[in-house]
């Protein structure tokens, strides 16, 4: 065998395996997340956060959630403006758009985020309506690309971004 081959053999069975698995489920991240529309991606997404919380309860998984939105929407943004960089003048406009429109959605995840800091009387129905609003801002980047009948280079973060939405929903309802 050659010296080369040992040597990434050597790093592959002794590179842990569950570290390639990403963040271990948090048992009561899991709890409260079965109560959602998409357990799997309630988990996986707010699980990472959880070492930031000392008590875990329907609260603290939706700040979770939220972070993770906040996430997957700052990683659209790039994607869109990298993608934006590269296309066809109209596809360039409909994907800065979209960036803005992912820009708007971490704006109204910091304004739930303070919200439920305050946690005061209003807090679920402000968290309702921005999380509403973050629907409809992923709803106008697809009509931006159903217009020019095209399929939409940014549909699987709006996909993930929709069920994470709802997922607050459900997670605002527990409170």
């Amino acid at each position: 065998m050659k010296r080369s081959t040992q040597i990434v053999l050597y790093l592959l069975l002794s590179y842990p395996i569950w570290s390639l698995a990403g963040s271990p489920a948090n048992p009561a991240v899991s709890s409260v997340c079965s109560r959602t529309h998409d357990p799997k991606l309630c988990t996986s997404s707010s699980s990472k956060y959880a070492g930031s919380y000392p008590v875990i309860n329907a609260n603290a998984v939706l700040q979770m959630h939220l972070r993770a939105i906040s996430k997957r929407a700052s990683a659209a943004q790039g994607k869109a403006v990298k993608f934006a960089s590269t296309s066809p003048p109209n596809v360039s406009s409909a994907l800065r758009a979209c960036g803005h429109l992912y820009s708007n959605i971490i704006d109204l995840i910091g304004v739930c985020l303070r919200a439920i800091g305050a946690n005061d009387a209003q807090t679920k129905s402000m968290v309702q309506i921005n999380v509403m609003q973050v629907r409809q801002s992923i709803q106008q980047c697809d009509m931006s690309f159903q217009m020019m009948k095209m399929k939409n280079p940014m549909a699987r973060f709006d996909n993930s971004l929709m069920k994470m939405s709802v997922n607050c929903d459900d997670l605002n309802n527990m409170m």
